[in-house]
């Protein structure tokens, strides 16, 4: 990535009966991690909700990979994705 970096992403509630979710982020090294709205509430299944993830890099990861993760949790439920990024610039 070059800079700071911004995506979109939707998500469709499976499970049942209202929820709530809170976002959790592990941060790759010399990237920090938002997510905005940080708190998704759902109605019913088959509801979808739209959440963005902004990168912002304070280093360069040298040609490499760096890992971390995004979970969204709530009282039944834990839904975890990871990340890699390669920063070129910051």
């Amino acid at each position: 990535m070059n800079g700071k970096v911004t995506v979109k992403r939707t998500v469709t509630y499976v499970g049942r009966g209202p929820a709530t979710f809170k976002a959790f982020t592990r941060n790759p090294s010399g990237v920090k991690v938002t997510v905005k709205p940080s708190v998704l509430r759902f109605k019913k299944t088959g509801e979808r909700k739209s959440f963005r993830v902004r990168f912002m890099p304070s280093k360069a990861s040298n040609g490499s990979f760096v890992y971390g993760s995004m979970s969204w949790r709530s009282d039944l439920y834990q839904v975890k994705s990871p990340i890699g990024v390669n920063v070129i610039t910051v």
